[in-house]
């Protein structure tokens, strides 16, 4: 099993395309002018595909987000507007103990995003292993 930090140091390296990166705090990476915050998590909830993740206020300072579910072969890549547009939707889960966390969960093998009552989601196969430079 690889270790969190390598894990996410591969993810990083896969994203950034061969730009450097440095740790600026609080889960948060610098890619040249780019701020990522990144979350990890080693084990499904569910069916052995869906990873629960939160968005929260540390999350809405950086400019992208990354989900890593697992290993670094299954990760996705949002920009931060995405992640804001789910943090500020009213049918958007609390988390029922911190009411500052979104809650969220990604299936890994539908790429389908699920965020909110009614079953409000989203496909999210277009930022599923994504680089810095599909975004420009």
């Amino acid at each position: 099993m690889v270790a969190k930090p390598e894990l996410k140091n591969r993810v990083l390296q896969r994203i950034a395309s061969g730009e450097a990166f440095h740790f600026v705090g609080k889960d948060k990476w610098r890619i040249g002018e780019r701020t990522v915050h990144v979350r990890y998590r080693s084990g499904p909830k569910s069916r052995g595909t869906v990873f629960s993740c939160n968005i929260n206020p540390n999350t809405l300072t950086a400019d992208y987000e990354i989900w890593i579910c697992g290993d670094a072969e299954t990760y996705y890549l949002f920009p931060i507007k995405l992640m804001k547009d789910i943090y500020d939707d009213p049918a958007t889960y609390v988390d029922a103990t911190h009411p500052k966390i979104r809650v969220a969960e990604v299936d890994t093998a539908s790429h389908r995003v699920l965020f909110g009552r009614n079953a409000k989601s989203f496909d999210g196969s277009k930022y599923f292993r994504a680089t810095l430079r599909d975004f420009g």
